[in-house]
């Protein structure tokens, strides 16, 4: 079964969040598991003044050759 994907075959601008994600763990039975987590947005990374956002086109092709997490080609 496909999954419905709206965006696929278009190419966007490339977008960007960045977050601070924080795991707490716990030492449990002799192992460490995961009691939570949390994000909270930023910190954002600071661009100089000829950084310029990329266009889809260079973007897309900067991800030849990756593979999804999901396993699915990139492209």
């Amino acid at each position: 079964m496909d999954r419905h994907d709206p965006f696929r075959g278009e190419r966007r601008a490339p977008q960007s969040e960045f977050l601070t994600v924080t795991l707490d763990l716990s030492w449990v039975d002799g192992d460490w598991r995961v009691d939570g987590v949390r994000d909270t947005p930023g910190p954002t990374p600071i661009t100089g003044p000829h950084d310029q956002p990329w266009d889809a086109e260079p973007f897309d092709q900067a991800l030849d050759g990756f593979t999804r997490m999901d396993g699915e080609p990139v492209s």
